[in-house]
């Protein structure tokens, strides 16, 4: 009977042995879904964190987009105004051309008044 009861006890000590070990178990199966939980957030942080690079990098492309295009709009506006100030020499060199003929006009009236059709103001 003692060896029945020593048997027993050593049942009952491999189970305990057994429970401790499927205790053990069950806290790295645990940890290794709290681990697997950490390296998902770690995931979603660095896909969040590159998503927000891509935003950056999108409205550095716009600002760059919208930097080229008053670049555009610059260069247009000087050229208009060089076209302006080159309308502006021709008017005033129209204007100029305009008063030298007046002033011949008038020349012409003051002088004398014996011409006839041979005369160089008739060519």
């Amino acid at each position: 009977m003692n060896n029945l009861k020593g048997a027993w006890n050593n049942l009952k000590g491999a189970w305990n042995n057994l429970k401790g070990v499927l205790n053990n178990l069950k806290g790295v199966w645990n940890n290794l879904k709290g681990a697997w939980n950490n390296l998902k957030g770690a995931w979603n942080n660095l896909k969040g964190a590159w998503n927000n690079l891509k935003g950056v990098l999108n409205n550095l492309k716009g600002a760059w987009n919208n930097l080229k295009g008053a670049w555009n709009n610059l260069k247009g506006a000087w050229n208009n105004l060089k076209g302006a100030w080159n309308n502006l020499k021709g008017a005033w060199n129209n204007l100029k051309g305009a008063w030298n003929n007046l002033k011949g006009v008038l020349n012409n009236l003051k002088g004398p008044r014996e011409c006839s059709l041979t005369c160089p103001h008739f060519k």
